[in-house]
């Protein structure tokens, strides 16, 4: 089954969650930050975690602080990610199957990802310590690299971003768990115009985090290489 979510950057107001609601919006992804006030306006708080519940939306995760070059990946800056991310979801009060997806937020190579990336989600993995699953958001080539090599990562989140495309459309990768589109048209609306909020639009293949739903369990990625 597919769950239809938005994404974005900043916060969403009561009003404007229910009209995605309405519109067949079934998840928000919203996003996990360092505490610096630089990221004040782009990390979810509990009240907003309420709000989208009380919309009756699911919630779904990701830390980013930078990212979008080879240069931010480090076992230091990993670690430190997956430590914060680990404290943020327990303060939330998220439940452990729910995913935590960290950025690759540039159309890296496979020589980036073995050489340097991988201590990065290393740091991630030993942050994190079990308390919720990590995944990956990339491009076609990043969430392939990772389903291929790293056991540790169990979600994939595609962008069309650095994907391939056959007769202009983005190819899918198999077994990803969330797809990023590249167009703002959902249920033959166009959200940008119909709530004056800029979100990207996704196609998720397991729950969110939901006042009375399991999450995590609903559509498993193909056999990792090791």
């Amino acid at each position: 089954m597919r769950y239809r979510v938005i994404d974005r950057g900043a916060p969403l107001n009561a009003g404007v969650l229910l009209a995605m609601k309405n519109a067949g919006v079934q998840g928000v992804m919203r996003y996990l930050a360092p505490p610096e006030a630089i990221y004040d306006w782009k990390r979810i708080t509990p009240e907003e975690r309420d709000l989208i519940h009380s919309a009756g939306l699911d919630l779904y995760l990701v830390f980013q602080a930078g990212n979008n070059g080879v240069d931010s990946f480090n076992y230091g800056t990993g670690l430190q990610h997956g430590t914060l991310a680990r404290d943020m979801v327990g303060d939330l009060g998220a439940p452990p199957s729910l995913p935590i997806y960290f950025p690759v937020d540039f159309g890296a190579s496979d020589d980036q990802m073995r050489e340097t990336i991988v201590h990065y989600f290393n740091g991630v993995y030993d942050g994190l310590a079990l308390r919720n699953p990590m995944g990956i958001y990339g491009g076609y080539w990043v969430c392939r690299y990772a389903q291929r090599h790293w056991a540790g990562v169990r979600f994939y989140w595609q962008t069309v971003a650095w994907s391939p495309r056959v007769d202009g459309a983005p190819i899918e990768l198999g077994g990803t768990h969330g797809f990023q589109h590249d167009t703002p048209s959902f249920a033959g609306s166009d959200l940008i115009d119909l709530f004056g909020h800029p979100v990207d639009l996704n196609h998720f293949y397991h729950r969110g985090w939901g006042t009375q739903t399991s999450v995590g369990h609903e559509h498993h990625a193909e056999v990792i290489l090791r």
